[in-house]
C-alpha cells in the first residue's frame, strides 16, 4: 500500500498534466475557431487533419513533441534514485528486492506511455467531435503534410494507409509514441540512480533528444531524432520503420538491465 501511495502522488503526475493542458490549448484555441469554416462543402478540415499529428500548423504539436522527453520524466521513475538518495531501499525493500524492482520498472514505463497515450487520445476524440470523420482525399487534403510515394513514406509512416484508414493511423502513431515515451521514462529512471541527482535525472532524456535534433538537422539519414520519430507529420526524413523497432527493443532490454543492475548494486553497498 505504501508503494501504491507514493507511486501516484500528485507530484508525480505533473508531466501528464502539462501534457493534457497542451492539449486543451490545442482544441480551445486552434481547433474551435476552425468550426467556423465548415459550410458542408469543403473537406479541408477533418478529425484526421486537425489531430494534433497530422495538423499544419505546427505551434502546439512542437511544444507537445519537443516537451515529451521532460513531460514523461517527472514521473514515478523518480523514486528509485530518491530512494538510494535517502537509504529508504535499504531499510525497507531487502525483503522484497525483486518485486520493487519489477513494479518500479513497470509504473515507470507506463507512466511515460499514458504521459504520450492518453492526451493524443484525448485530442483525437475531440477532434472526432469537432470535425466530419472523412477519409482524407488526396487532392483536396493534399496540403496535409502527409504525401505518397517516396518522399510521403519517409516523412510519415504508414502514409499510404492515411488516405485509406486514417484511424488506424492515429491509432499505430499513438501507440509508437506511446512506447518511446516509456523509454524516455526509463532512461531517466536510469540516469538519476546513476547520478543520484533528480534534475539531472529530469532533463537527462530532454537534453539527448535535444542534441540529436540539432545533429540530426546537420547529419540526416545518419543521425535520427526521436523528437522528430515521434511526430507523424515529420519535417525531417524517418529510419526505417523495421530497424526503428528492433533499435527499440533493443533499447529497452538494456535499459531494463542497467536499472536492475544499478538497483541491486546501489541496495548491496
Amino acid at each position: 500500500m505504501i508503494f501504491f501511495r507514493r507511486w501516484f502522488h500528485f507530484r508525480y503526475a505533473i508531466g501528464l498534466i502539462i501534457a493534457l493542458v497542451i492539449i486543451l490549448l490545442h482544441i480551445i484555441f486552434q481547433e474551435i475557431p476552425r468550426i467556423g469554416f465548415l459550410d458542408g462543402y469543403t473537406l479541408d478540415y477533418t478529425s484526421s487533419n486537425q489531430w494534433i499529428g497530422f495538423v499544419v500548423d505546427m505551434t502546439y504539436p512542437s511544444l507537445f513533441f519537443f516537451l515529451l522527453p521532460l513531460l514523461a520524466s517527472l514521473g514515478p521513475g523518480l523514486i528509485a534514485q530518491e530512494d538510494i538518495k535517502n537509504g529508504f531501499n535499504l531499510r525497507l525493500v531487502q525483503q522484497s528486492l525483486k518485486a520493487y524492482m519489477q513494479s518500479n520498472l513497470l509504473v515507470t514505463y507506463l507512466y511515460g506511455f499514458i504521459t504520450a497515450a492518453l492526451p493524443l487520445s484525448l485530442d483525437y476524440l475531440l477532434v472526432l467531435w469537432l470535425f466530419p470523420n472523412v477519409t482524407p482525399n488526396m487532392v483536396l487534403n493534399r496540403g496535409d503534410g502527409v504525401g505518397l510515394g517516396p518522399i510521403g513514406s519517409t516523412l510519415t509512416y504508414w502514409a499510404d494507409q492515411y488516405y485509406k484508414n486514417p484511424i488506424l493511423v492515429v491509432i499505430l502513431y499513438i501507440l509508437l509514441i506511446g512506447f518511446i515515451s516509456g523509454l524516455y521514462a526509463l532512461f531517466s529512471m536510469f540516469i538519476g540512480i546513476v547520478s543520484r541527482n533528480r534534475y539531472v535525472a529530469i532533463s537527462a532524456s530532454f537534453l539527448l533528444a535535444l542534441g540529436s535534433t540539432i545533429l540530426a538537422a546537420s547529419f540526416p539519414n545518419v543521425i535520427y531524432s526521436p523528437i522528430y520519430i515521434t511526430m507523424p507529420s515529420s519535417p525531417m526524413p524517418l529510419p526505417n520503420l523495421t530497424s526503428l523497432l528492433v533499435l527499440m527493443a533493443i533499447i529497452l532490454i538494456l535499459l531494463i538491465g542497467g536499472i536492475i543492475y544499478g538497483i541491486y548494486h546501489k541496495t548491496s553497498i
